[in-house]
């Protein structure tokens, strides 16, 4: 507690220095900024210019551009597209309003007669400030007096339970009214249940894994055991019976880091799960694994590759005999993997020659077969990745990529937060891992929430600070020492951005916690001091995480709230399911028969993703030339289902053959 004191005081004593200066040296750093703002407005408004240009020699246009011209066809004072549509259109609905900004609500805007547009939102939920969305609009039509603006409030939840309705009712309205913040959370945005069956539901419960010291490896064993404490809790709460399907159970993550230690667990426990992990689709680890072979067929004195590809399910060695291997190599790791394991040398080397010699697609096709890769080793997710890296080789090959191309061109944009292939249908039994914002619209009877410790700032340390209100601010800058400092109008609009980041932070966690149809847990680390947190602004505009602040607003609702407190050593050790079942991945496939895969689990289900057909070549060529020798066949009349199937295609095989 005295450190924590002390290192409270020094960095107050350090906020205030850093802005403690005579009155006259602020308004003299306004007047100083003037040029070198100037000249930022005038590159940027260079740079703008070029890009136009550039696109439209390309004939191109983004997004944006969409908008505003658009924006400008209906403002033009010489076009009349505007009045048209006034008079074509009859009534404008606009759903999710609360997430428009200010060049969508003008279009609107500029087709309306003022009295026939109809917008549904919900402020709370407004959580797309990256997306420059403005819930302030929303709120202006809501405070609006005019005679044509009236406000309609739906006050029933059809959703969630009685105590979930309740709690989240008593816990915003605690959150959000605090003074010196925009938002609130007033009478009209309570809700009550819509019908009897919501009565009564289980308490909502916060599970906090008691306090270990700190520190970043000890950061990510919580996350490990937040990520096992949250399995073993869905494999006792299915065992229980009252939720039996593995789709009941969701969790909600702030971010996509938080994903990976879950899936980790989901694996380890046979929790069937969908879990998109962004880290890329080219870091996903079956394609890493196929990459590794890739490189060392392009340079087989690759060590670093020959690592990676006897580590991985294509060879299966293990640390300790890769630690052997290099003890006994006297000249190169390839070498003593050459004497020490002279079978497994010569199939790799027999991969390296069909590199060589197959196009990029059909080696693929063949290495994926290695050592029954694809269909012993890796996971619904993987396989579905690895059907799409041969689909991109796919279209390589008709560009004639070499080896060395594609290697080089995926290395250039592996860091890429390509989202990994989808796999699974929304019907198929499993437990779905998403964030927060993944999850908006969408309800789970289960819905387990990861909280968290601390909110990031993520404006502080910019050079250049704007605000669509203030305007464009710059640090002062003070030669020859280049000491950075804040002055009126950076420390202006970054503390309206911290309280709209802090305000939209509360929306997030609003719509994490009304995903739950009957029960709600929320799962984080028994921090220090959390019994201490006093709910005022300072709090709300800390980094204090959500644990924090839920803890800090709910003292006074214990009726439809509980906390546990969970032994980090009750969780530390890795659960077996005392029964194992068969868990059954069905791929549909046309004109096929199913190709069915087992692995361990605790139940069957189905998911509807086509399967790679490993010993299908490119054929589309020859495919595409009987299809339209079979439309020669048609005659020059309307074509029926009835006319096509009559056309009998055994005489183009016979030709073929």
């Amino acid at each position: 507690d005295l450190k924590e004191a002390r290192d409270n005081f020094y960095d107050t004593i350090k906020s205030i220095i850093t802005r403690y200066f005579k009155e006259e040296d602020y308004l003299l750093d306004i007047a100083n900024l003037r040029r070198p703002i100037s000249a930022l407005i005038d590159c940027v408004s260079e740079f703008n210019h070029v890009y136009q240009t550039i696109k439209e020699e390309s004939e191109v246009l983004d997004f944006s551009d969409m908008e505003k011209m658009a924006l400008q066809i209906l403002k033009h004072p010489h076009f009349d597209v505007s009045n048209q549509l006034r008079n074509q259109i009859k009534d404008i609905l606009v759903d999710e309003f609360q997430d428009s900004n200010e060049v969508q609500d003008e279009l609107v805007e500029c087709i309306s007669r003022g009295n026939n547009v109809f917008r549904v939102g919900d402020v709370k939920q407004s959580i797309y400030r990256f997306r420059n969305a403005r819930p302030q609009l929303m709120k202006r039509l809501i405070a609006s007096t005019k005679e044509n603006d009236q406000t309609l409030y739906l006050s029933n939840n059809y959703r969630s339970k009685e105590n979930i309705v309740e709690f989240n009712n008593q816990l915003f309205s605690n959150l959000m009214n605090i003074q010196g913040l925009d938002s609130s959370y007033s009478p009209q945005d309570t809700v009550k249940i819509g019908v009897d069956s919501q009565r009564g539901g289980e308490r909502i419960e916060l599970h906090l894994i008691n306090e270990m010291e700190e520190s970043d490896e000890e950061s990510i064993k919580l996350d490990r055991l937040k990520a096992n404490h949250v399995a073993q809790t869905i494999i006792k709460m299915r065992q229980e019976k009252v939720y039996p399907k593995w789709k009941d159970y969701v969790v909600l993550v702030k971010s996509h880091r938080s994903k990976l230690e879950l899936k980790k667990a989901f694996d380890s426990y046979y929790i069937p799960n969908f879990i998109d992990v962004k880290a890329g689709f080219y870091l996903s680890s079956s394609v890493q694994d196929v990459l590794q072979v890739l490189r060392f067929c392009l340079d087989p004195s690759d060590e670093l590759a020959l690592v990676g590809v006897l580590l991985s399910s294509f060879f299966e060695m293990n640390e300790n005999q890769l630690a052997e291997l290099r003890i006994q190599s006297k000249y190169s790791m390839v070498d003593g993997f050459k004497q020490l394991y002279p079978i497994d040398y010569k199939n790799l080397m027999g991969l390296v020659k069909q590199a060589n010699q197959l196009r990029l697609s059909d080696f693929l096709n063949h290495l994926y077969q290695f050592n029954n890769y694809y269909d012993q080793h890796i996971d619904t997710q993987q396989r579905t990745n690895l059907d799409l890296l041969r689909v991109k080789a796919l279209s390589l090959d008709e560009e004639n990529f070499s080896l060395i191309e594609f290697i080089e061109m995926v290395e250039s944009i592996q860091d890429e937060k390509t989202s990994e292939a989808i796999p699974v249908s929304q019907e198929d039994d499993v437990v779905k891992v998403l964030t927060i914002h993944q999850s908006k619209g969408l309800e789970w009877p289960v819905v387990f929430v990861m909280g968290t410790k601390v909110f990031m700032n993520q404006n502080s340390n910019s050079l250049v600070h704007y605000d669509n209100d203030i305007g464009i601010a710059m640090n002062t800058i003070l030669l020859p020492e280049r000491f950075k400092r804040d002055n009126p109008m950076t420390l202006a609009i970054k503390h309206k951005i911290l309280r709209e980041e802090k305000e939209e932070a509360l929306r997030v966690w609003y719509v994490a916690l009304t995903r739950a149809e009957k029960k709600l847990i929320i799962v984080d680390k028994n921090h220090k001091n959390l019994d201490k947190a006093q709910l005022n602004l300072d709090l709300i505009l800390g980094n204090r995480g959500y644990t924090f602040l839920t803890h800090a607003a709910a003292r006074n609702i214990f009726d439809t709230f509980e906390i546990k407190e969970i032994d980090p050593s009750s969780i530390e050790s890795h659960y077996v399911p005392q029964t194992q079942s068969t868990k059954t991945f069905t791929y549909i496939k046309p004109d096929k028969p199913s190709i069915v895969f087992r692995r361990p689990s605790a139940h069957e289900f189905k998911s509807q993703v086509t399967q790679l057909d490993l010993d299908y070549f490119n054929d589309g060529k020859e495919r595409g030339t009987r299809l339209h020798k079979l439309i020669e066949l048609l005659p020059t009349e309307n074509w029926t289902y009835e006319l096509i199937d009559s056309i009998d295609d055994k005489s183009i095989i016979e030709e073929k053959e």
